[in-house]
């Protein structure tokens, strides 16, 4: 009896193990895609993009935080990313030397979150209807 429950143990550690793996070469592969995007549109040079990375990714911090904070109310919501956009916009056109470029950081970012929402809204259909498919016997 120990016996078994030791292997479901490990057998249940190894499981999780790997789930955990998986969900952060997933993490990788989806930060890659995002610098290779946002690089794109932004057409930067090495030179800026080795001085936008670190800014933009303290920007995404901060503002991922300022939402965080005010999660319910959208007009706060709203408010709290102006402000952090606000902030940013000026280190932003800084680096990227135009007031389209700079901008345009904000609207990539929005676009991307909304990909991401929707993504995430599509797997939870998804996932509800292979629950409902499974009690109808599918």
């Amino acid at each position: 009896m120990k016996i078994v429950l030791l292997l479901t143990t490990i057998l249940l550690n190894i499981t999780l193990l790997h789930a955990q793996v998986e969900s952060e070469n997933r993490k990788e592969q989806v930060e890659k895609i995002v610098i290779a995007y946002i690089t794109k549109k932004l057409d930067l040079t090495v030179d800026e993009a080795q001085q936008f990375w670190p800014v933009y990714n303290k920007f995404t911090t901060d503002l991922r935080t300022a939402v965080k904070e005010v999660k319910q109310d959208e007009i706060k919501k709203a408010e709290a990313t102006l402000a952090v956009q606000k902030r940013y916009q000026p280190e932003f056109k800084r680096i990227l030397k135009s007031d389209d470029r700079s901008n345009q950081v904000f609207v990539i970012t929005r676009n991307l979150k909304d990909m991401a929402e929707k993504r995430k809204q599509n797997n939870g259909q998804r996932m509800q209807q292979r629950r409902q498919g499974q009690g109808r016997g599918f």
